[in-house]
């Protein structure tokens, strides 16, 4: 299995909020915003949990999320999330997995981000 690398910079930077214009804002469809946006990978998750499901199969279904989640250096969690693409999941499984990929992903680079 492919062990990744993150240093403690890179998990920090990962974990950073980035500029208004970086920010993830989510969509019901095309031209739809929904008026939210999420500036870090925190403030992602958080949002997640009760962002309307058409928002999340919209960006799901498009690659938003990982598109994002590159632009703040994860390729790791990217992956992960792009990896969820086709498998047709219902709503509430969606936002599960969702949540939980970024939520444990979040606690592995705090932990290397606040290694010795």
């Amino acid at each position: 299995m492919y062990q990744e690398k993150v240093t403690k910079e890179v998990a920090n930077s990962i974990l950073r909020s980035v500029s208004e214009e970086n920010a993830f804002n989510f969509y019901k469809s095309i031209n739809t915003p929904i008026g939210i946006k999420a500036r870090s990978l925190v403030e992602f998750l958080d949002l997640l949990k009760s962002v309307e499901p058409s928002s999340l199969e919209f960006h799901t279904a498009r690659g938003d999320f990982e598109n994002w989640i590159k632009m703040l250096g994860d390729g790791t969690l990217a992956r992960q999330i792009g990896s969820l693409k086709n498998k047709g999941l219902p709503d509430k499984e969606l936002r599960k997995r969702l949540t939980l990929l970024i939520r444990l992903r979040i606690g592995r680079l705090r932990k290397i981000a606040t290694s010795g």
